[in-house]
């Protein structure tokens, strides 16, 4: 399984395991104002496909020993989910 990481803080060029250099998306991030609901809960049913996914970015920020913002390990799911949220802006558009 090839772990990619993001190099640079707008995440332009991705580098696989095998040192393949890819290009990698930018996620678009917009301005909030006072008017825009914060959602804090989430209750999803993922496709097949989004969970794999979600099972990788796990297990490679788990072999990293990656933390959270408050020092827990990834070990989860959830954690994953929160470790991208909490790292979106390295990926984002500048």
């Amino acid at each position: 399984m090839a772990k990619s990481k993001a190099n640079g803080p707008k995440g332009q060029n991705c580098t696989s395991a095998k040192g393949d250099r890819q290009n990698c998306p930018s996620i678009p991030m917009g301005e909030l104002n006072e008017h825009h609901f914060m959602q804090q809960h989430l209750d999803i049913r993922l496709t097949p496909h989004q969970a794999q996914n979600l099972k990788r970015l796990t297990v490679g920020l788990d072999d990293q020993k990656a933390t959270l913002s408050d020092g827990r390990r990834i070990v989860r799911g959830t954690d994953a989910l929160r470790w991208l949220l909490e790292n979106l802006n390295s990926f984002s558009k500048s």
